[in-house]
């Protein structure tokens, strides 16, 4: 990924194969091939040991990395200045697949039917709670662990009028601005296959710290 070179912070990478993972055909749906980082937030403990509570997540794709710090673009994505959200699907909680897909079929009456890859979220939530690298925000007690991740997402046209009743928490839709009026419409893009992901262990930005375990 010559993207990588352009940073001016360094990252190692641990990978997740894939292996066995069936390919999902897509007919009716405008898909993307996108790369980037998706963000969680939360305390290293509480996390590790699961929660009841949905996890507060950012995805950033790696397009909006040029020459900025990994902190400065974080803090520029976490604004209510976006109409884009992107929701990794098999990177959050099982139960959830199905509000998603009550809001996709009933609401929107969209042809998107969302699978869940559970190879691949068994791999990210035994590394969650066994390897788990966290970066404390510096004078902040905010934490973050963070996952490259290269998937297919499916774009969704959301109504302004429905982005109350997406099923995605309103932490989660923080980054998304407000509009003028009811007939405006958000950009919502469901992952739907997951080619790769790795948890990021190391980066050069003296913003975030990793935490010591």
């Amino acid at each position: 990924m010559k993207n990588f070179l352009i940073f001016s912070w360094l990252v190692c990478l641990v990978p997740f194969a894939l292996k066995g993972q069936q390919k999902i055909a897509f007919s009716s749906i405008d898909t993307l091939r996108i790369q980037g980082y998706l963000i969680i937030e939360g305390h290293h403990e509480i996390i590790r040991k699961g929660s009841d509570i949905p996890r507060h997540f950012l995805f950033i794709p790696l397009a909006k990395f040029k020459n900025e710090s990994f902190f400065s673009v974080y803090q520029k994505e976490s604004q209510a200045i976006n109409s884009d959200l992107f929701i990794p699907t098999s990177f959050m909680e099982k139960i959830k697949l199905v509000e998603l897909n009550s809001f996709l079929r009933r609401t929107l009456n969209s042809p998107l039917q969302l699978d869940f890859e559970n190879s691949v979220n068994d791999s990210f939530e035994d590394y969650l709670s066994r390897q788990s690298v966290f970066f404390k925000i510096k004078d902040s007690n905010k934490e973050l662990t963070i996952t490259f991740i290269d998937g297919v997402w499916g774009k969704v046209i959301v109504p302004s009028k429905h982005s109350g009743s997406t099923y995605i928490e309103e932490y989660n839709r923080s980054r998304l601005k407000k509009l003028d009026n009811r007939a405006g419409f958000y950009e919502y893009y469901y992952l739907l296959e997951t080619k790769s992901f790795s948890p990021l262990v190391f980066i050069t930005d003296d913003s975030l710290v990793r935490v010591n375990q």
